[in-house]
């Protein structure tokens, strides 16, 4: 084999761990020092994030599915990030619909699917201490109606009953925490790592965002807090996988991920410093290190310091 294809010398590097190759120069005529290893060993870096940004993408595709939509009447809402809600006959997203308050009324009542919501409660949340507020409200309740007829939902949202609104029981609808929480349980009960990474993996990529609606109503900050904390913990624990087994850029994506969401999370300056170390990044790893310091209180930061000089 050498011999056919002229192989006199080779410098190679490794790109791991997934995928697994090297990366070569042949008969190498200059250079021939530890900055050409160094050069390389760069450049494998540059792949293996190519490489693993494109299976990504594809595993975003997979992931980010809802199940099957069987019937007209089987609805899903991502409220994690954008809002989307998909049905049968199409999508319907946030920056597509009237004025994009149409995806904040659906949002809300997304997040209180199961109890009615009165107008008197939508005037307070959303227009409080304004005098048109009531009028106001009909218009977003008759823009949401009218976005949902692009997708053939025309009696998705029903004129509001004693108890106020709520979406239309005659539909099956599936949501995105419905989701996430199925995966988290089975996380925390399942006994298999295998499995665990797989779920772990899954609620990564469903969780583009907090959940996307910010207002002044405290069973919603709750509840947005809530997924935001176990979204975290899930974070940690995945990233706890990729870095026993090697997977180095693994743990920088998630890390960077997470700090994009919570820009000055300790847990995450850690994974990233520590992954940017054992992928022989130094001058990355410095830089991150003192992002971390303008970004995290004094004591926090000296105990980052700590733990990363008692790191293996």
């Amino acid at each position: 084999l050498y011999e056919r294809v002229k192989l006199h010398s080779v410098i190679a590097v490794p790109v791991k761990p997934r995928p697994c190759g090297f990366l070569a120069v042949r008969n190498s005529k200059r250079y021939v020092d530890k900055a050409l290893v160094d050069l390389l060993q760069l450049l494998a870096f540059v792949a293996l994030v190519n490489i693993n940004d494109k299976m990504s993408k594809q595993l975003v595709q997979m992931v980010n599915k809802p199940r099957e939509i069987k019937n007209d009447n089987d609805i899903y809402l991502k409220v994690f990030g954008n809002f989307e809600l998909r049905t049968a006959y199409g999508t319907l997203r946030s920056d597509s619909m009237y004025r994009g308050t149409s995806s904040v009324l659906l949002t809300y009542l997304a997040l209180r699917i199961g109890k009615a919501t009165t107008s008197v409660r939508l005037e307070k949340i959303f227009y409080p201490e304004e005098n048109d507020a009531k009028s106001k409200v009909y218009n977003i309740v008759s823009g949401a109606r009218n976005d949902l007829k692009s997708v053939q939902l025309h009696d998705f949202l029903p004129p509001a009953s004693v108890e106020g609104y709520h979406f239309n029981s005659k539909y099956h609808i599936i949501t995105d925490l419905t989701r996430f929480d199925e995966l988290f349980d089975d996380i925390v009960n399942n006994s298999t790592s295998f499995r665990t990474y797989i779920n772990c993996v899954q609620i990564f990529e469903m969780y583009s965002d907090d959940i996307c609606l910010d207002v002044a109503d405290d069973e919603i900050v709750n509840l947005r807090l809530y997924y935001h904390q176990k979204y975290f913990v899930v974070l940690e624990k995945l990233l706890s996988i990729l870095y026993e087994s090697g997977d180095y850029d693994g743990v920088r994506r998630v890390a960077e991920k997470g700090l994009k969401i919570e820009p000055g999370h300790v847990e995450m300056f850690y994974w990233l410093i520590s992954a940017y170390k054992k992928m022989n990044l130094s001058k990355a790893a410095g830089d991150i290190q003192k992002m971390a310091e303008t970004c995290m209180e004094a004591e926090e930061y000296d105990e980052l310091k700590n733990r990363l000089k008692t790191e293996k």
